[in-house]
């Protein structure tokens, strides 16, 4: 029903009964959210669950004086429908106008607060600016200043805010986890999209049907109440529900949008929900690609556990004693070498006579074959030990920058007569818990590796650390792996790449290295392409261990 000219539809008998009905349930919503905030132990599971409580009830209250406000409008009846003039109204017009505003800036604030208790790095700046605010809409006078700072500061604060935290609540949560904040966020949006079809400037326009806006809000609190009722299992998999939400979300936004153009709806009001639409867009895409982050991350935990499983398997099958056989007999081959390398040291140093320049020539060839065979043994000792599960690993506290550049060091002879280009992108200092030894082990396999196996170009160490890990990118411009060579990269004494060229190893390198990495908690991934270069990437955990003084 359409009213007469210069009169818009503020309510009827209807949409005021539903609104009665979507308050009650907005505030039901958020007194069962404080509920299950009083029985979590958890200092921080209770602070986040009071935060979530306020939105609803502050969203309630906001609806309730704004319920009121309704009758405070001049008009009349048309049929059922009551028509009245925005610009003739009563005395508590204002005062319940005020109220409703001051209610949604409550409920925002301590949304805000409790996200500032948890994280702690705004400094309370968020609520304080909040609270400034709230401040600005109480003592105004002019209800035209309320209705702008509600407008165009309130509610574009709380569209950026409570998705960005929700986002990083999401984040933060595990998989089977991250599907509770889509319900979240999707009913958050039909609470603003009640809000807004509520407001004066969309009725002014005459095109909504009065019940949407209470249905939405009612709508709105079933969703976000839902997984705190069902089965977990049902929501366990997160994707399909982001997915679902964000196709939905975006037609409802989208209709919206297209029918306030349509009908000129205010300029900025447009603009405003453009913003938010491009917003909420941009959050779905990167909650989206986290969950499918993690997904592939925990299919290939599942693959490593079961590759584990099979690998525990065989090892019953195996003969340990004649692995500590191989031990011992390189122990004894490795006594003797040291030897043959320390004298052939002394002999081209000139401490036992001078030698002419073939002597020269051979007493080198003895030298790098007997290095070469040291490395070997080495490299059989190590592998060995951790076949027989006596490898012991000693973590400390260390500088892993430091480490690093020394390292780099050692390479700066190479990297001068290949005359390539060493670059690091690494923070300026870092300080990790592991097994210094092995780290470094790892490191300088992977970046000895680069060295030796690009002839031009440039080498890149890149570092990046988050929360739970750090991860250690070594990227060459060598001549790559094939993909079908890929699979054989850690297998041991596996020699894939140009062997006529490069001769020095016996391929165990990478195969130590991935099992070192297996031993302190990480990973060691590739990624290659033929003809242009590879990446090794050395992924840790963050351990948070107090070293006893």
């Amino acid at each position: 029903m359409v009213c007469p000219n210069g009169l818009v539809m503020i309510w009827d008998p209807l949409e005021r009964f539903l609104w009665g009905i979507a308050i009650t349930i907005a505030l039901i919503c958020g007194i069962y959210f404080m509920r299950i905030a009083k029985k979590r132990e958890v200092f921080n599971e209770r602070i986040i669950m009071l935060g979530l409580a306020s939105l609803p009830i502050g969203f309630a209250f906001s609806l309730l004086f704004t319920f009121f406000q309704g009758f405070q409008i001049d008009g009349n009846f048309n049929g059922n429908v009551f028509c009245g003039n925005y610009d003739s109204t009563r005395s508590l017009y204002m005062l319940f106008a005020q109220l409703s505003y001051v209610s949604f800036g409550i409920g925002g604030i301590f949304f805000v607060l409790a996200f500032e208790i948890i994280v702690k790095r705004s400094k309370y700046l968020l609520t304080i600016v909040f609270i400034i605010i709230i401040t600005v809409v109480i003592f105004s006078r002019d209800l035209d200043m309320s209705r702008w700072v509600f407008s165009f500061l309130l509610i574009p604060g709380l569209i950026i805010l409570v998705p960005l935290v929700l986002f990083l609540y999401t984040k933060w949560s595990h998989l089977e986890f991250k599907a509770v904040s889509s319900f979240l966020l999707f009913g958050f949006l039909l609470f603003m999209i009640s809000l807004n079809l509520a407001h004066r400037a969309h009725k002014l326009i005459n095109v909504y049907p009065l019940i949407l806006s209470p249905l939405l809000l009612i709508l709105g609190c079933c969703i976000i109440i839902l997984p705190t009722i069902i089965d977990p299992k049902v929501i366990s998999r997160a994707l399909p529900y982001w997915v679902l939400y964000a196709i939905i979300t975006s037609a409802l936004l989208i209709t919206i949008l297209s029918i306030d153009i349509i009908k000129r709806f205010n300029y900025y009001f447009i603009l405003e929900f453009l913003g938010a639409i491009f917003y909420i867009c941009i959050l779905y895409f990167l909650v989206i690609k986290d969950i499918r982050s993690d997904i592939i991350s925990e299919s290939q935990k599942i693959l490593k556990a079961e590759e584990d499983i099979k690998t525990d398997f065989l090892k019953m099958f195996t003969r340990p004693q004649q692995v500590s056989f191989l031990a011992s007999i390189s122990h004894e081959l490795r006594t003797p070498l040291t030897s043959i390398i320390g004298f052939t040291r002394m002999m081209l140093k000139g401490s036992v006579g001078d030698i002419n320049k073939e002597q020269e020539n051979q007493l080198n060839i003895i030298l790098n074959s007997a290095n070469h065979l040291h490395e070997l043994i080495t490299d059989v000792i190590d592998m060995t030990k951790i076949e027989v599960n006596k490898f012991n690993i000693r973590k400390e506290k260390f500088d892993f920058i430091k480490e690093l550049k020394n390292m780099k060091q050692t390479f700066n002879l190479a990297i001068k007569e290949k005359e390539l280009d060493f670059f690091m992108d690494t923070p300026d200092n870092l300080i990790i818990y592991n097994d210094k030894k092995r780290v470094n082990q790892i490191l300088f396999n992977l970046i000895g590796n680069a060295v030796k196996f690009t002839e031009k170009g440039k080498i890149l160490i890149k570092i990046r650390s988050t929360k739970r890990e750090i991860t250690i990118s070594v990227k060459d411009t060598g001549p790559g792996i094939k993909e079908e060579d890929l699979n054989k990269l850690f297998i041991p004494f596996s020699r894939i790449a140009q062997p006529e060229k490069f001769k020095e190893g016996a391929g165990l390198g990478l195969h130590i290295s991935k099992k070192l990495a297996s031993l302190l908690g990480g990973e060691i991934l590739v990624k290659s392409k033929f003809g242009k270069g590879s990446t090794f990437k050395l992924i840790l955990k963050i351990e948070d261990e107090v070293i006893p003084n």
